[in-house]
């Protein structure tokens, strides 16, 4: 216990999931860590665990200044109401910097040779 009876906090991870399958038939050269765009139905559903990544992947705009993310299933939650809920499936876009963008657009462009 620290002074004043109050208990250490122990040090959490901000780590959602993880696509286990995607490390199984692919091989990972290498992980970056964004951020989301979410509207706020979408992360009530996720904290239920209504997340589904399996399908899912990254496109890098053609104007190499951002990256979306693609075919990804967050469920509907529970207590909003119609007009509050978001699409299952919209593409959303990530939150990452202007250089990290035009990296992965580099890495994908594969011009047939």
């Amino acid at each position: 216990l620290k002074k004043g009876g109050k208990k250490k906090k122990k040090a959490t991870s901000n780590l959602i999931t993880v696509n286990k399958l995607a490390f199984r038939n692919y091989e990972v050269l290498e992980k970056l860590e964004v951020g989301i765009s979410l509207v706020g139905t979408e992360v009530k559903s996720i904290r239920d665990g209504k997340m589904n990544i399996r399908d899912g992947f990254i496109k890098p705009n053609p104007n190499g200044r951002s990256c979306t993310l693609m075919n990804i299933h967050i469920g509907k939650h529970a207590s909003a109401g119609e007009f509050f809920q978001h699409e299952e499936r919209r593409p959303r876009p990530l939150l990452l910097h202007k250089q990290e963008a035009r990296r992965l657009l580099q890495k994908t462009d594969w011009q047939p040779g």
